[in-house]
């Protein structure tokens, strides 16, 4: 549910944010760029919202899922907590050769090249939940943690993430956070309005 809070952390947020004119890193203004600001309609859409429900729109947030996903175009996607079932048919969508594995169900052989955590429905600390994942991470792995704002205790594990040695860069678009641990890549964090 929104709160006073909540809403004070987005406006916060709406803010501090920057668009990509304001940024000097060449990956993620791409991203920013190509995938974040990319609203054109897509066919795609309209079959994901027949698979999820054929009477609703996909929201903002849903598309841009989509976009994210397909372009890291994983081979494995390793999903963390629950998860709801629209989320899960996007990302089908989105990396259609990518292993889902949920660990609850069936164990996780390798690392995963794209992680996603709810951390809305994530039940305990959001903390355990990320150093769980590092288990399954090396240098081409990205993780999205979506609802990353929605409770206050989630701010404090945000900064730790942030400082975590593994973690190279953040991108923190307030519904999606997205983690990078690209050896190599300068050490960034970028709040990107959407």
């Amino acid at each position: 549910m929104f709160s006073l809070k909540f809403a004070v952390r987005y406006l916060l947020h709406r803010f501090k944010a920057i668009n990509r004119h304001g940024l000097h890193s060449p990956f993620v203004y791409r991203m920013v760029d190509k995938v974040i600001y990319d609203f054109r309609d897509k066919k795609v859409y309209q079959d994901i919202q027949n698979l999820i429900n054929p009477d609703k729109r996909l929201s903002r947030n849903q598309k841009l899922l989509y976009r994210l996903v397909s372009d890291i175009m994983p081979q494995s996607i390793l999903l963390l907590g629950r998860v709801s079932m629209a989320d899960q048919r996007i990302l089908e969508q989105a990396a259609p050769d990518a292993i889902q594995y949920l660990p609850a169900e069936q164990p996780v052989t390798g690392k995963a090249a794209l992680l996603f955590i709810d951390a809305a429905k994530t039940t305990g600390n959001l903390w355990n939940v990320f150093e769980q994942c590092l288990a399954y991470t090396n240098t081409h792995s990205s993780l999205i943690i979506k609802n990353l704002h929605q409770r206050t205790t989630n701010e404090q594990v945000w900064k730790a993430i942030k400082a975590h040695p593994q973690v190279t860069v953040t991108v923190d678009l307030f519904w999606f956070t997205l983690i990078y641990f690209r050896q190599g890549q300068t050490r960034e964090d970028f709040l990107i309005r959407f």
